[in-house]
This record gives structure tokens, sequence and C-alpha cells, in this order.
């Protein structure tokens, strides 16, 4: 059994998790959330930016003309709709505690988890 980590969306609902049997099925799915306002690494790429544009708040076009602080402009959607740094570490401690993982769970006849 092993885990992955999903690619992102376009819109973002959560951050998630596969897991996956010996022959490259899913079994099973993670899906985080959190409140936390950081955008991930990942999520910040996806804007065309990189970690020390946003730390830096880097002036970028606001799409009107203008050059605005990264951190003032709508990359982040209003709904919430982005993927945050907080997620995004939990998921990748869940992904390398899975895929560490030494027992292998009991199978039935057909190679199915008897239990998790």
């Amino acid at each position: 059994m092993k885990a992955k980590l999903l690619p992102l969306d376009k819109k973002y609902y959560s951050t998630e998790i596969d897991i996956v049997d010996e022959k490259g099925n899913t079994v099973a799915g993670i899906s985080l959330w959190s409140n936390d306002y950081e955008p991930s690494i990942r999520e910040i790429e996806s804007w065309g930016l990189t970690q020390d544009d946003w730390d830096n708040n880097k002036l970028v076009d606001d799409g009107w003309g203008n050059m605005t602080p990264v951190r003032e402009t709508d990359y982040k959607d209003p709904g919430g709709h982005f993927e945050r740094v907080l997620v995004y570490q939990l998921a990748q401690i869940i992904v390398n505690a899975i895929n560490k993982r030494k027992p292998q769970l009991e199978t039935d006849s057909q190679g199915h988890p008897n239990h998790f």
C-alpha cells in the first residue's frame, strides 16, 4: 500500500491523498482542508510566482495596469479556494508516514484488505 499526493486542480477544494494498492488501484482517499491564511508553495507556483515573490510581497500587475503588492491582489480566490501551507505540509507528513510503513495489511484471497 502506498500513498500519493494528488496535483492541485484548477479550483481548490481540498488537498487530496490517494491510497493505492500494489496494483495501483485507489483503495481509499484522504482529504485535507484548513482555514490558515498562507498559501502553499504549490499554490504560489501555480500563480506563476516564487516563494520569494510571496515572502517579499513582490509588486505584480493587478490586471488593471497597476503594480500592486502580491498579498493585496486577488490571486487568492475570495472564497478561500487555495491550498494552505499547513495543509500541504501535513499532507507530505501523511504520505511519507504511509509510504515508510513496514507492516503489510492482511488480505483476503482476492488481495483485498481485511482491515485497515
